[in-house]
């Protein structure tokens, strides 16, 4: 495609440098005209609407070649939509299941924060009783701090 844009460049880079050399020669047969002595410039003038004829043919079948090229160019495959939509419906589904299950473990997370909160409570109170039967003058002196606290 690239390379048909270069060659649409060039012909309009060459069309465009005709048409000036064309506008300057006219200009030059307008001050010649204006001139006292007059000139016949009638070969020019043909030569000149040959020229320019036979660019404005040459461009013309430039610009159809460059047409059946762009005519002739296969399109792009069109995706498959069956694909698309499958893959569309299985993230619809990957996303309402981590939803789903999101949903449940929030409902369920005071439940297991409970069930945690009283195993840690079991373990201390495991440990202290422990360690108060491995030390009875320090379950003694826990004993009295409790009953001046309570107090």
């Amino acid at each position: 495609m690239s390379k048909i844009d270069e060659v649409a460049e060039l012909l309009i880079e060459e069309i465009n440098e005709f048409k000036k050399t064309t506008d300057d020669l006219k200009e030059l047969i307008v001050y010649t005209n204006s001139k006292a002595s007059k000139v016949d410039l009638s070969p020019l003038n043909d030569t000149i609407n040959k020229l320019f004829s036979a660019q404005r043919q040459m461009s013309n079948t430039h610009y159809s070649k460059i047409k059946n090229i762009l005519l002739g160019m296969k399109p792009k495959p069109k995706k498959n939509s069956q694909a698309i939509k499958i893959s569309v419906l299985s993230l619809g589904a990957l996303v309402f299941a981590v939803l789903g299950y999101a949903l449940i473990a929030i409902k369920q997370l005071p439940e297991i924060k409970a069930e945690e909160y009283n195993k840690g409570e079991k373990r201390v109170l495991n440990h202290f009783l422990a360690f108060f039967e491995a030390n009875p003058k320090a379950k003694k002196t826990y004993d009295l701090w409790i009953d001046n606290y309570n107090k």
